[in-house]
């Protein structure tokens, strides 16, 4: 199925992305405790918009239809997050990409576009799941890539989605080992790939979405919430 992004403008204030972790913990005595991770740690979003006219909402809800309730996925990233810190655009920042994808497709869209940004066009070469690493080639020369960044790159048909949790600088040669978190998956099959850092975003169903007409006033105000899925061959 073709890919498809939302009407622009988005006109998102808000959006809340968190990292949700399947862990079992259990308190020892002495102050001491056990915690057993029970799965990959996954994505979740709340997204609201300001009011959008009659036009604007429609297209919404056209995207929702699409979606086919939680048959079908969307790419969604962190609107207050969408381009590195280092390199900021406020005039683009507050933009909303979505993508679809049938759920279990083989391939999914990738977000890059092949244009070189100021940080350059990283690669995920290598990483390390024990001390939650990634190596990246093919950064600016010094590029700096900050503690909060988003990255995203296709596993295979699977959409990874990770953040930047200490500030590091590119060497001369444009390569650099980030800390991220959730930590990379174990298998190592489909590098290298493109390392997205612009509207890097995870792929999601819709558990929730809302875009409620006020007869009268001529708006509406879109909301939703998302889970991501980890797609595999």
């Amino acid at each position: 199925m073709t890919g498809f992004t939302i009407p622009q403008p988005a006109k998102l204030k808000a959006t809340n992305f968190r990292l949700t972790r399947m862990q079992a913990f259990n308190p020892v005595r002495g102050g001491h405790h056990q915690t057993a991770d029970l799965g990959e740690p996954l994505w979740s979003c709340d997204f609201q918009t300001t009011p959008l006219n009659r036009e604007q909402a429609g297209l919404w809800r056209a995207l929702a239809m699409r979606l086919r309730g939680k048959a079908r996925t969307v790419y969604l990233y962190d609107a207050a997050f969408a381009r590195p810190a280092a390199y900021a655009d406020p005039n683009s920042d507050t933009a909303w990409l979505a993508s679809s994808t049938v759920v279990l497709a083989s391939t999914t869209t990738s977000l890059a576009s092949g244009e070189t940004k100021p940080w350059g066009a990283p690669q995920v070469v290598e990483y390390d799941r024990t001390n939650s690493l990634l190596k990246l080639t093919g950064l600016t020369a010094y590029a700096t890539l900050s503690a909060g960044d988003f990255g995203a790159w296709d596993d295979g048909p699977a959409r990874r989605l990770v953040q930047i949790i200490e500030t590091v600088a590119a060497d001369a040669n444009g390569e650099a080992w980030v800390q991220v978190e959730p930590a990379p998956p174990s298998t190592q099959t489909y590098l290298p790939a493109p390392f997205i850092m612009e509207r890097a975003a995870a792929e999601m169903v819709l558990t929730e979405f809302s875009a409620p007409f006020q007869v009268g006033s001529g708006v509406a105000a879109v909301s939703g919430a998302g889970i991501q899925i980890i797609q595999r061959s």
